[in-house]
């Protein structure tokens, strides 16, 4: 896993070793790189994308910085969770997509043949199985 937050990396990793998991978290920006480059590449059967990717599109580099990212990223299933446009902390982005519309972004520039809703919160954001060609969306 990738965490930007030292904190949280620190506690997924005890968490990991509290349930007897064998996990790498690697600290630092997912979308550069050398940070990948710890992780073990760019090649994974599934990347949990919940409430993330939004903060990147807030500028022009960050939407560029994504872009590139979902384009070396080689995996087989997204679960994705785009924002609420009406959220406070959008005010004034650079891009700031419809739920449906940042999807379809994530779906092409990622590589991902189909997307599928299949679950909505409680306030109201929705998460999404994107999935490429081959790949089951149950």
């Amino acid at each position: 896993g990738v965490e930007y937050l030292p904190d949280i990396a620190h506690a997924a990793q005890v968490i990991a070793r509290a349930e007897n998991r064998s996990t790498k978290i690697v600290t630092g920006d997912v979308l550069a790189p050398e940070t990948l480059a710890q992780a073990g590449g760019s090649e994974f059967d599934l990347v949990i994308a919940l409430n993330i990717f939004h903060h990147f599109i807030k500028t022009p580099d960050g939407y560029e910085k994504l872009r590139a990212f979902l384009g070396r990223l080689k995996a087989k299933s997204m679960f994705f969770e785009p924002h609420l446009p009406s959220e406070p902390q959008m005010v004034g982005v650079y891009a700031n997509p419809q739920p449906a519309e940042f999807v379809e972004l994530v779906r092409t520039w990622g590589g991902f043949s189909n997307a599928k809703a299949i679950y909505s919160a409680d306030d109201g954001r929705t998460v999404y199985l994107l999935a490429r060609e081959g790949e089951s969306l149950q």
